[in-house]
C-alpha cells in the first residue's frame, strides 16, 4: 500500500480573537471552549497577523505585498482571467456614530439582483466622465477596472472596517483627494435613490455607499503547498484558481477534513459577522458550534495519522503551531480564551 502523506491543516478563523480582550474587559467572560483552549495551551505561539483575513490569506498562497483581492474575488465568481486592475467597489451602509460614519458590511444588507443592478445603473451614469464602471458581479460583489491612466490607490479591506467608523481607513495615495470626492458624491446620489426608498419603507438599511478596496491584477506566480482546500470565501477561490487548485465547500464538521491526507487549508469564516456588529451573544453561540464541530475533533485527532501538525490562524494575533508532540505538553497549563488576545 502506498504510505499516506503527512497529514498537516492550516485553518484560518477569521473573529476568534478580534474582540475577545474588548468583551472580557466590558463583561467580565466570553465564554469557555475547553478542546479551543487546550490546543491554543500546547501551542507555539508565532508572529501576530495584523493586516486582515486577505494578506493572511494571500500570503498562504505566496502572495505578498498590497492584497488583489478585485482580481482574484471576480476571477472566482465570472471564471474570466480577464486583464487590468479590478477593484472592489462593494455596497455598504453608513450610519452616523458619535464622531464618525460606521460602515455596515454587504453580508447584513440582504441586497437583492435587481436592486444591485439598478444602483449600479446610477452610479456607472454619474461616473461616466470618469470613464469609470463599476460591475455588480452579483448583488453584494461589485467590482471596477481602473484606467490605465489612474493610480492604484492605498486602500483597506472591508474586512477590517467593517463595524468600525470609516474615516482612519479611507483611501490614501496620490489620487486619495478624487476618491474622497467621488465617495462623498455618490452618497449624495445614493441618498434619494428610489431603490433605497423602497428598502427604507421594507425596514431594510439602504446602500448609502460603497467601499472601494483590494486593487490590483491578477498575480503572477501563486504557490500553494495544499492537497485540497476547503472555504466559501471568493478570495480564496480565486487564489485556487491561480494556483491550478479547486476550492471544495466548507463542510459542516471536521470529519471530512479528517479523512483525507496531505497538507489541507480550512478557512471558518462563521464568528467575522459577529464581530463586525459587536454581537457577543451571537459570537458565542457560534464558538460554541465551532467547538463541537471543530475544535473538540481536532483535540482527539492531534498526534495521529488524521492530523500530525495544526497551525491556527486568528488574523488578528498569534499564529498557533502544533506540532505532533504538541499534546503531551502536560505541564501547560490550561488558559481562558482572553489570555490569548491581542
Amino acid at each position: 500500500m502506498p504510505e499516506r502523506a503527512p497529514s498537516v491543516l492550516y485553518l484560518v478563523v477569521p473573529g476568534l480573537l478580534d474582540r475577545v480582550a474588548g468583551w472580557q474587559a466590558d463583561f467580565g467572560d466570553v465564554g469557555h471552549y475547553p478542546a479551543l483552549e487546550w490546543l491554543l495551551a500546547r501551542a507555539d505561539a508565532g508572529q501576530e497577523q495584523g493586516a486582515g483575513v486577505e494578506a493572511v490569506l494571500c500570503a498562504l498562497f505566496g502572495v505578498h505585498g498590497p492584497v488583489p483581492a478585485g482580481a482574484l474575488r471576480r476571477l472566482a465568481l465570472t471564471g474570466r482571467r480577464d486583464p487590468g486592475r479590478w477593484m472592489c467597489m462593494d455596497p455598504v451602509h453608513l450610519e452616523a456614530g458619535m464622531k464618525d460614519l460606521v460602515l455596515t458590511d454587504p453580508g447584513q444588507l440582504h441586497l437583492q439582483t435587481e436592486e444591485a443592478r439598478a444602483l449600479v445603473g446610477r452610479i456607472n451614469a454619474y461616473l461616466a466622465d470618469d470613464a469609470l464602471q463599476v460591475e455588480a458581479t452579483t448583488a453584494d460583489c461589485w467590482h471596477l477596472c481602473l484606467p490605465e491612466s489612474m493610480p492604484t490607490p492605498d486602500t483597506v479591506s472591508l474586512s477590517r472596517v467593517s463595524g468600525r467608523p470609516i474615516n482612519a481607513f479611507l483611501p490614501a495615495g496620490g489620487d486619495a483627494r478624487f476618491w474622497h470626492r467621488r465617495l462623498n458624491e455618490l452618497q449624495m446620489l445614493l441618498f434619494d435613490a428610489p431603490e433605497n426608498r423602497a428598502r427604507e419603507a421594507r425596514g431594510l438599511p439602504t446602500v448609502n455607499s460603497v467601499w472601494p478596496w483590494g486593487a490590483g491584477g491578477l498575480p503572477g506566480t501563486v504557490h500553494a503547498p495544499f492537497s485540497r482546500i476547503y472555504c466559501d470565501d471568493p478570495l480564496v477561490a480565486g487564489l485556487a484558481w491561480c494556483a491550478d487548485l479547486s476550492a471544495a465547500p466548507l463542510p459542516d464538521t471536521a470529519e471530512p477534513v479528517l479523512a483525507g491526507s496531505g497538507t489541507r487549508l480550512v478557512c471558518l469564516d462563521t464568528l467575522s459577522g459577529d464581530v463586525a456588529r459587536d454581537d457577543l451573544e451571537a459570537w458565542q453561540a457560534g464558538m460554541e458550534g465551532l467547538e463541537a464541530a471543530w475544535f473538540a475533533p481536532l483535540r482527539r485527532a492531534l498526534g495521529s495519522s488524521a492530523l500530525r501538525h495544526l497551525r491556527v490562524y486568528s488574523t488578528c494575533g498569534p499564529v498557533f503551531d502544533l506540532v505532533p508532540g504538541a499534546r503531551w505538553r502536560l505541564w501547560r497549563r490550561v488558559r481562558p480564551l482572553a489570555a490569548f488576545a491581542p
